[in-house]
């Protein structure tokens, strides 16, 4: 397990400098314009397409078919994915914590409560976006998975808009508060799931 997850690390190596380009400009650009949000879902992001990115490198190098002649079980290479990407989510939000702590600290720039929130949520956002994504990974490979998981990340919002464009919703009796606090156990739920669905995936996949 831990040879797999170092060796994603070091394919992954390869993406430091331009990641590192990207987070110092948006830091800056962040600072300048007065908005730590813009910061904050570009660290997100990045931890979104790094396992990705892993992903295409195994699958553009078959890397798979190689891994599976060693004494490495389907269900172990699956399961470092999931931590990898796991990982990497949760080392982006603890650096947009930080960042944040230091924009309101500071420079002042917006509520303390309301940006540790909002950081919060993005990086459950991003566990969702990453039990959706594996599943469609392992089954159809990253090039029609980018374009299934467009599909079904553009399902929510035309159901959001049609649904307040045709139908009179009233949220105002929802108690938020009380919703979020059940967030993250719904969001491990998800994990647990997709992580055991993407494990019966690559089980019965032909290299």
């Amino acid at each position: 397990m831990k040879g797999l997850i170092l060796k994603d690390l070091y394919t992954l190596k390869q993406q430091g400098r331009i990641t590192l380009l990207l987070a110092a400009f948006y830091l800056l650009y962040s600072f300048m314009t007065n908005n730590p949000g813009m910061f904050s879902i570009l660290i997100i992001v990045i931890s979104l397409l790094l396992p990705l990115t892993s992903v295409a490198y195994d699958e553009h190098c078959r890397w798979d078919r190689y891994a599976l002649s060693m004494p490495v079980s389907r269900r172990t290479i699956v399961v470092s994915k999931y931590l990898l990407s796991v990982g990497l989510t949760i080392l982006a939000t603890i650096i947009v914590l930080i960042a944040n702590v230091v924009f309101v600290s500071y420079f002042n720039l917006g509520d303390l409560d309301a940006t540790i929130a909002g950081s919060l949520g993005v990086c459950m956002a991003a566990l969702v976006f990453n039990a959706v994504l594996f599943p469609l990974l392992f089954k159809f490979g990253v090039q029609k998975a980018r374009i299934l998981l467009m599909i079904v990340g553009f399902i929510p919002l035309l159901v959001v808009v049609l649904g307040s464009k045709y139908f009179n919703i009233d949220l105002s009796g929802v108690d938020f508060e009380r919703i979020i606090y059940f967030i993250p156990i719904i969001v491990l739920v998800l994990l647990v799931g997709s992580l055991l669905l993407s494990i019966k995936v690559y089980q019965k996949k032909e290299f």
